[in-house]
């Protein structure tokens, strides 16, 4: 059970956590008035747990930007935070995504896949992530290049705005879209695109 499970969870590498990060930071630049503000979404200030969780997804969009366009090694305490910040996010995404549309839209209904599948995938990652996030190859040690980077940014930002702007879709089911796509179709996407050797070993 445990190789399946590593079989058929989620590899990260900088890529992927670049369109994690992107994602994160344009939905917080985009919505944190509209919906924040109005309290669509409501962070507890008892406990620690919320602190927690604002540190790691500060620390894993942080980290994420910055070794996309570094070629300096990734330390094991830095990798364990980019894996829990890419669980975060799928999980997030996914939950909250998933509630709101099962909620609130019945028009929407179809696209509960995206929801699921990230709830899935979280869902992976946890589960192993016990002993994965002590493992040095939790996170993926290639550089990614600067084309790829920018390409990501232009697929994740028409997303965005298509359903968000266009099809005029609430943020929850915008971010599970992008989330989705970041974690499962972007690597397929770019290699389609960039067919030659993507990566470089540190």
């Amino acid at each position: 059970m445990n190789r399946i499970r590593r079989i058929f969870s989620p590899t990260y590498d900088e890529l992927t956590l670049f369109a994690l990060s992107f994602t994160c930071i344009l939905f917080f630049a985009a919505n944190f008035r509209s919906t924040f503000g109005n309290g669509d979404f409501v962070f507890s200030s008892n406990g620690t747990g919320p602190v927690v969780l604002m540190l790691i997804l500060t620390g894993g969009v942080c980290l994420s930007l910055y070794y996309s366009f570094s070629k300096r090694k990734k330390g094991r305490y830095e990798k364990q935070v980019m894996f829990l910040f890419a669980a975060f996010m799928n999980g997030f995404s996914g939950i909250w995504g998933g509630t709101y549309i099962l909620s609130k839209s019945e028009t929407l209904t179809w696209v509960l896949i995206f929801p699921i599948f990230n709830i899935i995938t979280s869902y992976l990652i946890f589960s192993v992530a016990r002993d994965r996030v002590l493992e040095e190859e939790c996170i993926d040690d290639k550089d990614v290049r600067l084309r790829e980077v920018a390409l990501s940014t232009l697929i994740i930002s028409l997303a965005f705005l298509i359903t968000r702007h266009f099809l005029h879709w609430h943020w929850t089911a915008t971010l599970s879209i992008c989330v989705f796509y970041g974690t499962n179709l972007n690597r397929v996407i770019v290699n389609f695109l960039f067919p030659e050797r993507i990566c470089t070993q540190k």
